[in-house]
Order: structure tokens, then sequence, then C-alpha cells
């Protein structure tokens, strides 16, 4: 009974959220982002082994602006519909567009942010806060080259945008957990996410 309580208040929970409006921007450093396009599944099928389908058939067209949820139990797939549709995982069947625009400086890869559920980073690994949130920029720059002023400045802004001000020199092995998943989402959203 307490598991059946507990999905009927995440689905209200869900439902209250999808028939909200949007809210308005955040004043300072804050910005609308330009939906250029929509995502459209098609037929899509996924196995991790071939006599066990995880996705099946699935259908979904996303337009821009419009807010959808995936719910469902534990281990039904959610997660990995995620990676399939940012190219993580190849589905074993059926067809996913992208209608969004590509990264500056790459004419295939479109502009996605993601921010997993859980992240399995070597805190002891000797990487910034500024460093982790600039990395979202990598493809933008060859290996060897260095950051601009330009992408070092937006590097300040979502710092600043992510409240992890007087942290950005801090190594990430010395954050709190909620310090932590703010410096990965900088690193999500820094590119300009479709």
């Amino acid at each position: 009974v307490t598991e059946l309580q507990n999905a009927l208040t995440c689905a209200g929970r869900v439902m209250e959220l999808i028939e909200e409006e949007p809210q308005a921007p955040e004043p300072e450093n804050a910005r609308t982002v330009n939906a250029d396009g929509h995502v459209e599944l098609e037929k899509v099928y996924f196995s991790y082994v071939p006599e066990k389908k995880l996705i099946e058939n699935f259908n979904l067209s996303v337009k821009p602006g419009q807010r959808i949820a995936i719910v469902g139990p534990t281990g039904c797939g959610k997660t990995t519909l995620i990676k399939c549709i940012l190219g993580l995982l190849k589905p074993t069947g059926g067809e996913i567009i992208l209608h969004i625009p590509a990264t500056k400086g790459s004419d295939i890869q479109p502009s996605l942010g993601y921010l997993p559920q859980y992240s399995t980073i070597d805190k002891k690994f000797p990487i910034s806060v500024e460093e982790v949130i600039l990395s979202g920029l990598s493809i933008q720059k060859s290996l060897t080259s260095r950051f601009t002023s330009e992408q070092k400045e937006k590097g300040k802004q979502i710092i600043s945008r992510m409240g992890l001000e007087g942290l950005e020199h801090r190594s990430i092995g010395q954050l709190s957990g909620g310090q932590l998943q703010r410096a990965l989402l900088g690193r999500a959203i820094i590119s300009d996410p479709a």
C-alpha cells in the first residue's frame, strides 16, 4: 500500500508540473533558450540482450517548448531512452530524429545538455569547478588549444548562475554533493543546448 501511495503522489506531482504555466526567466544572468526544432522517435526499439526487449515500438514527438514526463517503474528503460536520444546508446531499431541546430563548430552533432541521475566522477581527479564547467565547451575546441577569453567569460557567467562564486578554483573533491551537481549542471548548459 505504501508503494502505491508513493506512486500516486509522484504521478500527481508530475501532472502538476506538466500542466504548470512556463515561468519567466530569472531576471539576472538568465536567458531564454531558443528552441529551434523538435525531437521525434519513430518505432524505437532497444535491448541490451537480443532475447529481451527493453524498449519496444516507442513513438514520441516533442515540439519546441513542450514539456513531457517519462515515468515508469525502476528498470523500465527511462534512462536508456534518454541515452538513446543523446546518442550515447544506439537503438536496435527505429529512428530518432533531432530537429535541432548543431553545436558551433560542428555541422553534425546537435547541441544537447545532459545531467545524469548519478555521476561516476572521480572526486580525487585534480580538476576545479571552473575546469569542469568549461569542459562542456570541449567540443568547440581542439584538444591542444586553450579556451578563449570569451569562453572563460561565459564560464564565469555560468559559475555565477549556478551559485558557485568563490568556488571556481576549488577542487571537485572538496565540494558538497549539491555543489558538485550544480557544477555538472553548469557543464551541461554552458554549450547553449537546445
